[in-house]
């Protein structure tokens, strides 16, 4: 409430948070953070985002899916303030030290692996993709032989097939260097007009796009 109320302040003088509508950001913050400390919510997205995978374990996608991990809960031992879900044994991504001494650990093997997993899902899904939207390197277990394990799913997604279809199309023109149709899908996305935006962030996606091509996404 106190960082709310002083966003609204804030807004008074700054013309700039004013345009961006920082109470509403505020709000959003406010939101994630309740969803982290939901643990019945959790519980929910950890079920999910396990079955969504196993729905893409068969076939073609067995070798990748095969080493990529998530969590199991126990629902009979669940509350709203205890979470039980299965021991995972490895070493947290952030814990470079122990991991570059450790010859069992194959830690480009096991990130390949996972960022294999997302593009399958990404690239495969017909209806809606499961998204763990909290990846950074303590949430990422690293396990031997090129295993891993997304852990804390305090952050689950769901991105149903109209957005997928969007931010496909967006990637797509990152990929090819398109700079109108990466304005285009960007507003799209964004859900604003393009004859008023496409001109006042033409200059910033020309910059991002060459960014692109020397370093990541940056997503």
């Amino acid at each position: 409430k106190i960082i709310k109320f002083v966003s609204y302040i804030a807004q008074i003088f700054s013309p700039t948070l004013r345009h961006l509508q920082a109470h509403k950001i505020v709000d959003e913050l406010n939101g994630w953070i309740m969803q982290e400390i939901d643990l019945e919510k959790e519980a929910l997205g950890i079920d999910a985002l396990r079955e969504y995978s196993i729905s893409f374990s068969a076939g073609k996608l067995q070798s990748i899916f095969s080493k990529v991990h998530y969590l199991k809960t126990y629902p009979d031992y669940n509350s709203k303030n205890i979470l039980v879900i299965n021991y995972v044994e490895g070493i947290p991504l952030n814990n470079t030290d122990t991991l570059k001494n450790n010859p069992e650990y194959d830690v480009e093997q096991s990130l390949k692996n996972g960022i294999q997993s997302i593009f399958a899902t990404f690239s495969l899904s017909k209806t809606h993709m499961m998204l763990h939207a909290d990846p950074h390197p303590a949430n990422l277990m690293i396990q031997k032989d090129g295993h891993i394990t997304f852990i804390d799913c305090g952050l689950i997604t769901k991105i149903e097939k109209e957005h997928l279809a969007k931010m496909r199309k967006l990637l797509l023109a990152v990929y090819s260097q398109d700079v109108y149709e990466t304005i285009k899908n960007a507003l799209i996305m964004c859900n604003v007009n393009h004859k008023k935006y496409h001109k006042k962030i033409r200059k910033d996606i020309i910059a991002y796009l060459e960014h692109t091509t020397v370093s990541s996404l940056g997503y």
